[in-house]
């Protein structure tokens, strides 16, 4: 529902270069891990920042660059993915004002119990909330295109110059990062583990203590299901796009650059 939204901006977008049914390309990567090793499913959307046409006269796909969006776009994107999503759920029986479905649970299975404690921020056995360590500090206001909407958000403000590889694969390497890094994680002389996160939260919180039972807790709640994608393919990068087998793709003239990526 995300990229069907942000996709369709695109479409808009590349009607003002001329294009009235341009193909768009994204790269989706689902990570399921939050700062503090929490259970935080959430996406990573490589967005290639333009649409793409066929020539007219040589069939050959010909990519067409669009303007980046502003704040107030990024404003409605974040809203409508928010309507769209909650009217879904509520079909599903999971709207604001209904019970949730009762779900078919494995007595002799923990991970459902093990994803409900990461996800409120506690440990499943004991029950108690992680203890955090940092000083206090005022929440910061959004940077430039982002949004936030009735408990969605959409960050919009990465973007990398079309011949820039390195810088590509940098952003490529930071949305398929692993959920932890050895270098914030630490064994205290009491025995506990702690978590330094990358960045202090508006809170002010910089660090997580745990046992070495809740430490796993939180690992084995961020096991991803199995047979299940972590990298999904969309649009004209998908694996049985209709343009892939049109040869090579090129610039259109008028545009200086190959296309570039936007993640969203």
């Amino acid at each position: 529902m995300a990229l069907r939204a942000i996709f369709a901006w695109y479409r808009v977008r590349g009607r003002e270069v001329g294009v009235l049914d341009g193909k768009r390309g994204a790269i989706t990567v689902i990570q399921r891990a939050g700062s503090a090793a929490n259970l935080n499913i959430h996406f990573h959307s490589l967005v290639l920042d333009g649409v793409f046409a066929r020539d007219e006269k040589t069939g050959v796909p010909h990519f067409h660059g669009v303007r980046p969006p502003t704040q107030e776009e990024i404003k409605d994107l974040v809203a409508t993915v928010a309507h769209r999503a909650e009217r879904w759920l509520g079909k599903q029986g999971f709207g604001v004002d209904q019970e949730d479905v009762p779900v078919e649970e494995d007595p002799d299975d923990a991970q459902v119990l093990l994803i409900a404690a990461s996800m409120e921020g506690r440990s499943a056995l004991r029950g108690r909330r992680t203890r955090r360590k940092g000083v206090s500090r005022n929440p910061e206001g959004l940077p430039h295109r982002c949004a936030a909407f009735e408990g969605y958000n959409l960050h919009a403000d990465t973007q990398v110059p079309a011949r820039d590889r390195p810088g590509l694969e940098r952003l490529c390497r930071y949305i398929l990062r692993p959920p932890l890094a050895k270098t914030r994680i630490e064994e205290t002389a009491e025995g506990e583990i702690r978590l330094t996160l990358k960045r202090p939260w508006a809170d002010g919180t910089a660090e997580m203590l745990f046992t070495k039972q809740e430490f796993l807790e939180r690992l084995c709640a961020l096991v991803p299901p199995p047979r299940s994608n972590s990298i999904l393919y969309h649009g004209v990068l998908a694996g049985h796009a209709a343009m892939r087998s049109s040869g090579p793709v090129r610039d259109h003239p008028q545009d200086p650059c190959p296309p570039p990526a936007y993640p969203f």
